[in-house]
């Protein structure tokens, strides 16, 4: 570092040496060429509360094994920086920070690469001050010092062996440290030159680490907790840093190495967290190859590439708000398909809303006739039978569905299961039944499936079972309009039957944490799973063929990991995301197009046409004012309505389709 003087003259920046002693060898003058070639770069450096505009740029005038091949000057006023753009962009275009594509620094990768003892202070194990800067270059000694990426690796292994053995690093890349200040509209460039590692420190158990003068400057835990985002094309990775309940912090690290499968070592080590096995170990090569997101050379896509330049935007309007009820707790709500209504589960009764043209109010409450003294609360309903009737299920008794009758508000039927099992969760024998008089439909317990018809004598109603001995713990199901199942399970998995009674076709591990929620697609084509922080759709055709129907085996089609992005995490400070079940919007006549689901008190829609052609990040948040239990689409519509605790709305939104 020196006090110098900058000028620009016949394409040259001259940097005069204030402090220039002719007695230490030192140059009174440097010049360097402007050239689009030097990528210079704008910059900020924060001093305390000041705010320091800076520049740096390649030196293309000098042997970079001789000297710095980085050069950086801080201008003292902020109208020094003023001039000095006006003239230097008349020749040559300014980068802004930001996060630099590391092609930008392709042509110097093999002259400059970062190394692990960058010249800066210690910092304390993940208390990285957020005012800290370090600028690009200290001095040309430690610059003399520079390697390839290879030298970086073998640097950190060095370095941190009172630490790690070898083997416990399986992935590093040097790369530069952003911080995403909430209060300025860039990222803040905090360290230059960091490792970035993966570490496994035992069975189940993995790390991010930063590391930076042979200490680890901040780390966390890769467990399904972990929100982050990997761009490949960027070469970046961004995560969020959860140091309370509510407060988080936002970074980007831009990485030098490959990242082609760092996305895949996230999941394995997600996994593994979560359900504690082994990837290599423990599963089947084609599960195996499901979590990591592999396809078979043989998997043929069946989607069509018809529109494959189609655009979504998804736009909220103003909402249609009812009056609050805050004379008892919403349990559980359910759309109808036969009308403009949505039943709500509340105590001792059912709350039925209607949606008259732009009109939603309370229709009534119908009261619950039960045999209960204490009376009766509905954790679960479902409309059956043209709306004339809803099943129940109830934690009073867990093991017995109620019927019930909206017309006499009579509890009027009861059913059980083989062998008294408690229910956990209940469907339509078709997707569309509730619209016909079907009698069947099916019921779900940890260990089992049933299909469930009333008419049969007895108290147990099941005319077919699939009841397991292994306890894989069901905890969710969804039918299509065929008549297929998808069930999920606490441990991630989800099954795919044909036909209740029998075995399943095909078998997904899940990525390891527990599918609170299910739904699928009319045709059976799509599996939308739901999980506490991320939700997965998976395609259920490949190769011809449909997994309800064949065992898909070896041709699985890859999942589609859907989660928030940290910078909205950042921008919501959503700290804690517990997503509600996602549904697929539904219509007669109509195909899937959209999602929708809530955490907290912020509603999420995905364009599901954008997802099936890779396109994750397709979505849009809409806060609201209060928090939501349950949401869904209104049948044949691209509107919703939204559950909250103790009041209902019905959400308007339209969807736009354009090349």
């Amino acid at each position: 570092m020196m006090s110098a003087s900058l000028t620009i003259k016949n394409s040259l920046i001259y940097i005069k040496n204030e402090d220039y002693d002719p007695e230490q060898e030192q140059a009174e003058f440097l010049s360097f060429p402007i050239d689009q070639a030097m990528q210079l770069t704008h910059f900020t450096v924060l001093d305390d509360e000041d705010q320091i505009e800076a520049v740096k740029w390649i030196n293309l005038a000098t042997n970079p094994t001789e000297t710095a091949p980085f050069i950086g000057f801080e201008f003292e006023e902020p109208n020094s920086y003023a001039l000095f753009q006006q003239n230097i962009e008349k020749m040559i275009q300014v980068d802004e920070e930001g996060l630099q594509h590391p092609e930008s620094r392709e042509g110097n990768l093999k002259e400059m690469q970062s190394k692990l003892n960058a010249t800066s202070q210690k910092t304390s194990y993940s208390k990285i001050n957020i005012k800290q800067v370090q600028p690009a270059v200290e001095n040309a000694e430690e610059e003399k010092e520079i390697g390839k990426i290879l030298d970086f690796k073998r640097a950190v292994i060095e370095h941190l062996r009172n630490l790690f053995t070898p083997d416990q690093i399986i992935y590093t890349s040097p790369g530069d440290l952003y911080f995403h200040d909430p209060n300025k509209e860039l990222p803040v460039l905090m360290e230059r030159g960091i490792g970035f590692l993966i570490v496994k420190h035992g069975p189940f158990q993995y790390t991010v680490d930063l590391v930076k003068d042979g200490e680890v400057i901040m780390r966390n835990l890769l467990t399904k907790n972990l929100s982050h985002h990997i761009d490949v094309n960027a070469h970046s990775v961004s995560w969020i840093e959860v140091l309370d309940v509510n407060l988080t912090r936002y970074w980007t690290m831009i990485l030098l190495d490959d990242m082609t499968h760092l996305e895949e070592l996230f999941l394995v080590a997600q996994f593994e967290s979560s359900r504690q096995i082994s990837v290599d170990t423990d599963l089947t090569q084609e599960d195996k190859a499901w979590i990591k997101g592999e396809e078979s050379s043989e998997v043929e896509n069946t989607e069509s590439s018809e529109g494959e330049s189609e655009k979504v935007e998804i736009e909220y309007a103003d909402e249609i708000k009812m009056e609050e009820d805050t004379s008892e707790d919403i349990l559980d709500s359910a759309t109808s398909y036969c009308n403009p209504w949505v039943f709500t589960a509340k105590q001792n009764k059912i709350g039925l809303y209607r949606l008259d043209e732009d009109n939603l109010h309370l229709s009534q409450n119908i009261p619950i006739v039960s045999t209960y003294e204490d009376g009766f609360n509905a954790s679960r309903i479902l409309p059956y039978k043209q709306d004339s009737r809803l099943l129940m299920l109830s934690q009073k008794d867990p093991s017995i569905i109620y019927n019930m009758d909206l017309n006499r508000g009579e509890i009027v039927e009861q059913y059980n299961v083989k062998g008294n099992a408690s229910i956990a969760d209940i469907a339509p024998h078709q997707k569309l039944s509730p619209m016909t008089v079907d009698n069947l439909f099916y019921a779900l317990s940890k260990n089992g499936l049933f299909t469930i018809d009333p008419r049969v004598s007895g108290h147990d109603k099941s005319v077919e079972s699939k009841i397991y001995s292994s306890r894989p713990n069901l905890t969710c199901m969804a039918s299509t309009e065929q008549g297929y199942v998808a069930a999920g399970s606490a441990t991630g998995e989800i099954r795919m039957y044909k036909q209740v009674g029998q075995n399943s076709k095909t078998n997904m591990p899940g990525f390891g944490d527990p599918i609170t929620s299910i739904d699928i697609t009319k045709d059976g084509s799509w599996i939308l799973a739901t999980t506490d922080t991320y939700l997965i759709a998976i395609p259920a055709n490949s190769h011809g063929e449909n997994g309800f129907v064949k065992p898909l085996g070896k041709h699985k089609r890859k999942p589609r990991k859907l989660a928030l992005k940290p910078a909205d995490i950042a921008k919501f400070n959503l700290t804690d995301i517990k997503f509600t079940p996602a549904r697929f919007n539904l219509g007669e006549n109509s195909k899937e197009n959209a999602i929708i689901t809530s955490t907290g008190n912020y509603v999420v829609i995905w364009s599901f046409s954008a997802i099936k052609k890779g396109r994750l990040e397709s979505y849009k948040i809409k806060p609201l004012t209060e928090s939501v239990i349950k949401n869904e689409f209104k049948f044949n519509e691209e509107n919703a309505w939204i559950t909250h605790p103790n009041s209902l709305h019905y959400q308007k939104n339209h969807f736009k389709f354009h090349e």
